[in-house]
């Protein structure tokens, strides 16, 4: 014990002599432990209430026994026992708030969406994935669920993106759930949720004007646009392909290697958008739909451009990642 206190005592008072490094490792390995056990603390709340311990030791409620004990707000306290309470008949994710294995707020969040048959897989991805994408996660299955595109009870064989694991995403499918959903409805139709320039404006009314029928002129324009980003696709697969099945011949492993014509198709039919339907982030990572551990392929079919949060949740359903995530 002693040993132990002068060691903190030797901590504190040569803190202004420690590198920059060593003063930011301090700190983080002190935050995290900090959470940790304000975590720990808060998993045990419930406990004390059902027991009212926190009348035996002097306090007039549980709310000031959080409080005081360890700076915890009212609202922190009613939303763990609120937890406990709603966890009852799942015994994973109560054991995850009970332990403080992870954060209430992040539990907060799937709580609506547990039940008996997913709490596993929820918790899994309650474990390995960042607060940011947890929420874009809940969000995608209640949009999901809306379009009656998937039910909780079939999460697990999908592939994050709400599609059969190992097999390649039908972008043109996700095309039309994205633009049924970047369209707000009003009574009469729906309405852009962006601005047209007067040039195009002065285009569109010169057409109309004519009595010819604008609406067919641009869908025979968005029409034509998809046939020339298909054909360009289709073109790069073969030279892909071409070049994989060369690299093959010649004996050597698949490469990752994207060529700047494969950026380009892909920049072409997304822009800097994250592919996935209803998701308006900037994309980060070109996703490979079927794992490049199996496909060995840079085949722009099988790509996806995804933001860091859609991303991270693809690559969480897969065991291998989540192995390493949670070591």
């Amino acid at each position: 014990m002693q040993n132990t206190t002068s060691n903190k005592t030797t901590i504190t008072s040569n803190v202004e002599h420690f590198s920059d490094k060593k003063l930011l490792y301090l700190c983080k390995e002190y935050g995290d432990q900090t959470l940790l056990w304000r975590r720990k603390f808060i998993g045990l709340l419930p406990e004390v209430n059902r027991r009212m311990l926190y009348e035996r030791k002097g306090f007039p409620s549980i709310l000031e026994f959080g409080k005081r004990m360890a700076g915890l707000s009212e609202a922190q306290i009613r939303l763990a026992i609120n937890l406990e309470k709603r966890f009852e008949d799942k015994p994973i994710l109560k054991s995850m708030l009970v332990a403080g294995e992870v954060s209430i707020n992040k539990l907060a969040r799937v709580v609506s969406l547990a039940s008996s048959e997913n709490e596993e897989f929820l918790a899994q991805s309650v474990k390995v994935l960042s607060k940011s994408s947890l929420e874009v996660f809940v969000r995608d299955i209640r949009l999901a669920r809306n379009n009656d595109i998937e039910n909780s009870s079939t999460l697990q064989s999908q592939n994050g993106l709400f599609e059969p694991q190992i097999e390649p995403k039908s972008l043109p499918g996700h095309a039309e759930v994205k633009r049924r959903h970047l369209f707000g409805k009003v009574e009469n139709g729906t309405w852009l949720k962006f601005k047209l320039n007067d040039d195009v404006i002065e285009k569109l009314n010169e057409l109309n004007s004519k009595n010819l029928d604008v609406n067919k002129i641009l869908l025979e324009m968005f029409e034509k646009r998809e046939n020339k980003l298909s054909e360009n696709k289709g073109r790069e697969s073969e030279k892909t392909l071409a070049k994989e099945e060369k690299r093959k011949a010649d004996g050597k492993a698949p490469s990752k290697y994207m060529s700047v014509g494969i950026k380009e198709v892909l920049t072409a039919e997304f822009g800097d958008r994250c592919s996935v339907s209803g998701c308006a982030r900037k994309s980060l990572h070109i996703h490979h739909t079927v794992p490049f551990s199996i496909s060995g392929s840079n085949d722009p079919n099988l790509l996806a451009p995804l933001c860091r949060e859609h991303h991270d949740i693809v690559h969480s359903v897969n065991m291998k990642y989540l192995e390493k995530k949670l070591r």
